[in-house]
């Protein structure tokens, strides 16, 4: 994807308040966010989150999704969240 190419020191990245449906199952699977430790999808319209959705995020330790539509939530969409709290 390379979405987020050459930001390896990337530890928060913020996506409220977008009104976003939906994210590309690829677009956290990029090398160079490995070292993310937040994500913030709050206040969005997302509604499904897919299985392995975050699948290569093992540093993640907050991921806030408040304030969505979510209707389904994969039974192995937080599988390498680890550190989750």
């Amino acid at each position: 994807n390379g979405t987020f190419r050459n930001l390896k020191k990337l530890r928060v990245i913020d996506f409220s308040f977008n009104l976003i449906e939906r994210i590309d199952i690829d677009c956290f699977d990029d090398e160079s966010i490995l070292s993310l430790e937040l994500i913030s999808l709050t206040k969005n319209r997302l509604k499904v989150i897919p299985d392995f959705y975050f699948k290569k995020m093992d540093r993640l330790i907050f991921l806030l999704l408040e304030d969505n539509q979510i209707k389904k939530i994969q039974s192995n969409s937080f599988e390498s969240l680890e550190n989750l709290w």
